[in-house]
């Protein structure tokens, strides 16, 4: 039996154990009061949160985030500060978790977007 300790390897070769985060969008949800007259919202429900992921928001075709929110698994919901109208790339990250990102995530004036992220419970190596 070959036997070996990753202790050794380059962090390159080491081998992590992962979970991985699944998304759907929702149906917009539209608001009339005038504090959504010009801009959005991204609200998410949640299924198995960790204690603490990340939300970073980047314009499509942009490498730099608008908007980075530390959340935190306790609430079964998390809303973002509002946002201009527009095509979105949201990337969540938690400890333990491959990054998730989901593209055209589209946000449009007086409504909040919904998204529904369910954190999985299987680990494997990566």
């Amino acid at each position: 039996m070959l036997m070996f300790t990753t202790a050794l390897l380059p962090l390159s070769l080491m081998a992590f154990k992962v979970k991985e985060v699944d998304s759907s969008q929702g149906k917009d949800i539209p608001r009339k009061s005038n504090l959504w007259a010009k801009e959005g919202r991204i609200v998410g429900e949640l299924k198995r949160p960790p204690g603490k992921f990340t939300i970073e928001v980047r314009r499509q075709g942009s490498n730099a985030p608008i908007l980075t929110e530390e959340h935190y698994g306790y609430l079964t919901i998390f809303e973002t500060a509002f946002i201009a109208p527009g095509k979105y790339v949201i990337t969540i990250k938690a400890e333990g978790y491959i990054d998730h990102i989901t593209k055209n995530v589209t946000v449009k004036p007086g409504n909040d977007c919904m998204l529904y992220l369910s954190f999985g419970t299987i680990a494997y190596i990566r």
